[in-house]
């Protein structure tokens, strides 16, 4: 689907590429960039972040000040820690949304 949506785009046209939740592959060559003169670029934040720790943290320390300021709504579950399998069941399944918390009651 998103290699078709090469095609669509205007000259000068510029992609930007995210993420691949659904790790189907994209297939586009060179010569569709060129000759359609489109731009295709990707961006893994992970991956960028790993090599790069400190440029996260301005975002970081602003989305933790929304998250306290209760300005972001991110849905959470939360399971008993003896749930792990489950929680890894729904996340294999992409059949979660949001994020999941395992909790360990003491």
């Amino acid at each position: 689907m998103l290699a078709s949506s090469f095609e669509l785009m205007a000259p000068l046209g510029r992609a930007l590429i995210v993420g691949n939740a659904s790790e189907t592959p994209v297939n586009i060559t060179s010569n569709t960039i060129w000759h359609n003169n489109i731009g295709v670029q990707g961006f893994n934040v992970g991956g960028y972040l790993l090599g790069n720790p400190s440029a996260g943290r301005p975002a970081a320390k602003v989305v933790l000040r929304l998250l306290e300021e209760g300005k972001l709504d991110i849905p959470l579950t939360v399971l008993p820690f003896n749930y792990a399998p489950e929680a890894h069941r729904r996340m294999d399944a992409k059949d979660i949304t949001g994020r999941i918390v395992l909790r360990h009651e003491f």
